[in-house]
């Protein structure tokens, strides 16, 4: 288990007064993660997650402060035959060229999800909550902590540097059935003055 999270399970469980005096960062809230039907998700997903290998651009996502790279974002999934090796590449807040390498496989003990872990970021659950494979991804990730507070983040992925209004919907229809406010999405910055390290 990752330091971090006994660490911060430890600050949030005291309560709520100390919740607000603590300097607990403010992608940790008070919650509960949606209820989403995961089962049924990777049992039409699973065998075709292959799929899911090659080149993506984030279109938006839910931001979070440990995210480094905010521009130009390419992220490429290498399948092994189990689950993918993921760089994540692009442009930090002051311009510097960064890659984050990372894996995204299924949960070992079983559970019908996948774990992503990479640099600066501990590892989480990741769920695909609807994909063609072929043109969009809408991911969500949330982590619960003493059943009382949770750490969520969105992502919407495209094939293209630019995502067709069409799809954007679909991921927003996506999104919005589980209750997550698409007021916080942020559009990721893509265009013709993006360096991609992979062509497209």
């Amino acid at each position: 288990m990752n330091a971090l999270r006994p660490l911060l399970f430890a600050a949030l469980v005291v309560g709520g007064t100390a919740f607000r005096k603590l300097n607990i960062p403010d992608y940790v809230v008070p919650g509960t993660c949606p209820a989403i039907n995961e089962k049924q998700l990777w049992d039409m997903q699973s065998p075709r997650l292959f799929q899911m290998g090659g080149i993506w651009y984030q279109h938006s996502n839910t931001p979070l402060e440990f995210q480094p790279i905010e521009k130009c974002l390419q992220v490429k999934y290498t399948w092994d035959g189990e689950g993918f090796s993921t760089a994540a590449m692009g442009l930090s807040r002051s311009g510097v060229q960064m890659k984050n390498e990372g894996r995204l496989y299924p949960m070992a003990n079983g559970e019908p999800r996948l774990e992503i872990t990479a640099q600066h970021s501990i590892p989480s659950p990741l769920v695909i909550l609807d994909t063609d494979f072929f043109n969009y991804a809408c991911l969500y990730s949330c982590m619960e902590m003493g059943g009382r507070y949770i750490t969520d983040i969105g992502f919407v992925y495209s094939r293209k540097p630019k995502l067709h209004q069409a799809y954007q919907k679909v991921c927003e229809g996506a999104f919005r059935k589980i209750g997550v406010d698409l007021n916080r999405f942020v559009k990721t910055f893509q265009g013709d003055t993006c360096s991609y390290p992979e062509a497209h």
